[in-house]
């Protein structure tokens, strides 16, 4: 179904690979309302999540149950300090998340409540960690080599491992989700056939892989314990760009994504031809406003990824 967009504004949200130390921190110094969002996001992990955002070692941040809810929690923190600054900043027509940033958009559309929300990443994060590792796996970034190319030099590498396409930004900019020597396999493939950078996703997991098989389960029966309802804005799906707001299409896509690749160019090329004419990157990093200016520079493009970045948009 086609959604009528009628503001032509979009927020996205970033997913794993944003997460840096320091995250955030000026947001709970500065945003009342992001402090709280903080704290009760602590409360409801029975850890010091802020802690580790604002002061903690990176190896720990880094692991896939701890950065998910950190990135989702500083992402929805940005909207509730715009919230503080003006509703029609903090508000938008459409909204799309990149991998973990669906669950973020999800959030934001009212579609699962932020403490189901934060609960369901970091449940099925922990699993991740612990049962989805047995062949040392990761993420690599390619830029510079087309889509038909690196999938070629994956079904090469294969030999070597599983490994596969996971996340096709903007034409030339691909990430890789596999094994880590099939990884090592397509880094020096693609270095020999004139890839301009290649380098590692700070991903301790293949996600969009078969890799990630063993969680289809757990993420099963997580959705299941919880509500979902109609998303009230339109929700791009990450498997293929379209619009989602149903709660049956929602879990389908939230499954799929797990071992499917994101077509994150598509989706943004898909809200382009519907009219958007703004992007906000909401959330820690700058990677999502990058993106859409790869993709068409022409568009309005804002990064809101701390407290001092609402005084620079």
């Amino acid at each position: 179904m086609k959604i009528n967009i009628n503001t032509k504004k979009t927020f996205l949200f970033p997913g794993t690979g944003s997460q840096y130390v320091g995250m955030g921190k000026d947001l709970y110094e500065n945003s009342p309302s992001a402090k709280r969002l903080y704290d009760l996001a602590d409360d409801i992990l029975g850890f010091n999540l802020s802690g580790i955002c604002f002061n903690g070692e990176r190896e720990l941040l880094d692991k896939t149950a701890v950065c998910h809810p950190a990135i989702m929690v500083t992402s929805l923190a940005i909207i509730e300090g715009l919230k503080e600054q003006s509703d029609k900043n903090s508000s938008c027509s459409s909204v799309a998340g990149l991998s973990l940033g669906e669950y973020t958009s999800l959030v934001f559309a009212g579609a699962i409540e932020f403490r189901d929300a934060i609960k369901l990443v970091h449940n099925v994060g922990k699993y991740i960690d612990n049962n989805c590792n047995t062949k040392p796996g990761g993420m690599l970034t390619v830029i510079g080599l087309d889509d038909s190319t690196m999938e070629n030099i994956c079904s090469y590498a294969r030999w070597a491992g599983e490994v596969t396409p996971a996340n096709y930004n903007y034409p030339g900019h691909i990430v890789i989700s596999g094994e880590r020597a099939a990884l090592e396999v397509v880094r020096s493939v693609a270095k020999e056939r004139g890839a301009r950078a290649v380098f590692r996703l700070q991903a301790n997991s293949a996600f969009h892989s078969h890799l990630m098989s063993p969680a289809k389960n757990i993420l099963e029966r997580e959705l299941g314990k919880i509500k979902i309802s109609d998303a009230k804005i339109p929700v791009i799906s990450n498997i293929d760009g379209r619009y989602i707001y149903k709660p049956d299409d929602i879990c389908k896509d939230l499954i799929m994504q797990l071992t499917h690749p994101v077509l994150w160019s598509h989706s943004i090329q898909n809200l382009i031809k519907d009219g958007v004419e703004e992007f906000n990157g909401i959330g820690p990093g700058r990677v999502m406003a990058g993106i859409v200016k790869r993709i068409d520079n022409k568009k309005k493009i804002r990064n809101l990824d701390s407290f001092n970045s609402f005084s620079y948009n």
